[in-house]
């Protein structure tokens, strides 16, 4: 697995507001697409009074739908947390499959259900100088990720600070001044209410 750095960040404000801001500093939509995730754990694992644990032991069953394509895959996350709950080490590894429904089949064939769904459609902005990806989870939260290798720019970030910077210098308004917004998690704690 390849390490990667990233931030995730839930914004404060509407996604018209988002927008409005983003083009007064120069940004434009670069891609949109959507990634649709089922979170599948095996029966036996319950490890319910640590929700970050528990999605740690997850596999995705995880479609992402773009205008020319739609890729199917199985998808495992790893992430560390310090004490804090940042993310101080993760990576993912896909495997292509053909069909949904028989990945979901053969996972509940194994003692495996369906925990939860997570659909985003993601926007990804650039102004040629900075570049990140707007997420409309479940068409209830807003977020934002920037990933330390830009797809659409030739740029790489070199810390998580600069990164956080980023967030600063274009004076987005964030829950929480929290760097480390764990959508999955949101979305575990919401289908429990």
């Amino acid at each position: 697995m390849e390490y990667e750095r990233e931030i995730t960040v839930e914004v404060t404000c509407t996604l018209d507001e988002l927008e409005s801001k983003l083009k007064w500093f120069g940004f434009g939509v670069v891609d949109q697409y959507d990634v649709k995730d089922i979170y599948m754990v095996d029966k036996n694992f319950k490890y319910e009074e640590n929700n970050l644990e528990l999605l740690k032991h997850c596999i995705l069953i995880r479609n992402v739908i773009e205008k020319d394509k739609n890729l199917k895959m199985i998808t495992y996350k790893y992430k560390e947390y310090n004490e804090n709950e940042e993310i101080v080490n993760e990576a993912k590894v896909n495997c292509s499959i053909e069909s949904i429904d028989e990945a979901k089949e053969l996972f509940e064939s194994i003692n495996y259900e369906e925990l939860i769904r997570v659909n985003d459609h993601l926007i990804v902005y650039s102004n040629g100088i900075d570049e990140f990806m707007v997420q409309l989870v479940n068409n209830k939260h807003i977020y934002i990720e920037i990933e330390e290798h830009c797809n659409y720019i030739d740029k790489k970030y070199m810390s998580i600070e600069a990164m956080k910077s980023v967030i600063s210098k274009y004076n987005i308004p964030i829950k929480d001044n929290n760097y480390y917004a764990k959508k999955a998690e949101v979305e575990l704690i919401e289908s429990r209410q």
